[in-house]
């Protein structure tokens, strides 16, 4: 099996998120069927419809990492975004603490 880097992922290996009202809205096959089954649940149990915002908000490729932390910068909170190549919707991601 390949190992991607944070952030870049190739689209192609991944699904666009059934049911959105964006066309940015990528994940595994296996997290997309837990993200799924979560909103259905959601739905089921509160009646409310839960959605992944707009803008590369499942997974982020590296360039839109990038993006957002230099929008972040530039609104004067840098601490708002991830550094690039460590961002929790990159694909790959390690906990603070973990080896």
């Amino acid at each position: 099996m390949t190992v991607y880097e944070n952030g870049q992922i190739p689209l192609s290996l991944l699904v666009k998120v059934p049911g959105q009202e964006n066309d940015d809205a990528y994940l595994s096959p296996a997290t997309c069927g837990r993200w799924l089954a979560l909103k259905a649940y959601v739905l089921e149990t509160w009646g409310v419809t839960i959605w992944i915002v707009p803008g590369f908000n499942a997974y982020r490729p590296l360039a839109n990492q990038h993006n957002a932390k230099n929008a972040a910068i530039a609104e004067g909170l840098p601490q708002d975004a991830a550094e690039p190549g460590t961002s929790s919707h990159g694909g790959v991601y390690i906990q603070w603490g973990s080896p």
